[in-house]
Parts: structure tokens; sequence; C-alpha cells
């Protein structure tokens, strides 16, 4: 979650009404803290009133992603995943275009037509291919 807020920041800068929709389940102290902290980081920079936590698992998944004009899964590694995530096919499902980390699992949803691949770990690569899209 990390990459998308840094990318959020930098966007935010050349789009300034940019909007985030996070729907990240909180399950956890960790998670709690977690949010906490990146709320207090938009908050600095003026942005909380432009993101969404989706936090609660009381909302279906269809709807954000039909309100959104992409859907990112920056992810760092895949490590003690045992299968594909939900959230890739999802998106796609719903016709958004993804972006997704050039991980091994993640490699077999990619086509030019509703996919874009990053390093992972790379915000400015994320930012850029958001700002494209």
């Amino acid at each position: 979650m990390d990459d998308v807020i840094e990318s959020f920041l930098k966007i935010s800068q050349e789009i300034p009404k940019a909007k985030l929709s996070l729907a990240v389940r909180i399950k956890n102290r960790k998670d709690a803290q977690k949010k906490k902290e990146i709320s207090s980081k938009l908050k600095k920079r003026h942005l909380l009133k432009q993101v969404v936590f989706h936090d609660n698992g009381q909302y279906d998944m269809a709807d954000i992603y039909n309100l959104a004009d992409i859907s990112v899964f920056p992810a760092r590694n895949m490590r003690g995943k045992f299968d594909v995530p939900l959230a890739v096919i999802e998106a796609m499902a719903c016709e958004k275009p993804v972006i997704i980390s050039n991980l091994p699992i993640l490699q077999e949803f990619v086509n030019n037509k509703n996919s874009v691949i990053i390093n992972p770990g790379d915000v400015s690569q994320l930012s850029r291919e958001i700002l494209k899209l």
C-alpha cells in the first residue's frame, strides 16, 4: 500500500483533483496503525478528503471498480500467497485497465489490452503508468 500512497502523492501534484479509493480491509492492530499513519501523511499534504477508505469489508467490489478509472496491484512479492489475487481478476472482469507488478504469478493475466506491468517497488514507474492511463 505504501507504493500506492507515494504514487498518489506524486500524481496529486500534477492532477490536484485526483481521487484515490482504497479497498483494504483492516484485520488487526497493525492494519489499523497503518491506516492511521497513511491518514496522517495525507492530512499533512491536505489530501485526506481526496481518499476514500473502504476498510470495513461492507462494500461491493464491483461498485468500487466501476467507479474507478484504473486498478493497481503493485505487489512487491507474492510470498505466502497460494493463488492469484482476486482483485486483479475482478478489476479485469469490470473491464478496467490494471497495473500489476512484474511477478510470475501475475504475468498470466498480462496482455496489451487490459494491463500494464511495472517493476515491483518502482513508485516512479507506477506514477508514470497511472498518468498515461
